[in-house]
């Protein structure tokens, strides 16, 4: 769970899909804005924002995410 501040604005950051199966999403994205709710990220190419759940974003180590993407 993240907990942005506006100083995070613009950082990378990590969706886990929800629940502890085989193929469970990861994927990265950017925090474009937030509020008190959701955070919004820009996944992958998208010009447009996601609202996602706070619980379900942490801070990217950019690492892990290519590991993941590589069968890691």
């Amino acid at each position: 769970m993240i907990q942005p501040t506006q100083a995070d604005i613009g950082r990378h950051v990590i969706y886990r899909e929800r629940g502890d199966f085989p193929g469970r999403k990861v994927e990265e994205g950017v925090l474009t804005s937030f509020n008190n709710r959701v955070a919004f990220v820009r996944y992958g190419i998208g010009y447009t924002s996601a609202a996602t759940d706070f619980a379900d974003l942490e801070w990217s180590n950019t690492s892990e995410v290519k590991s993941k993407q590589m069968g890691g």
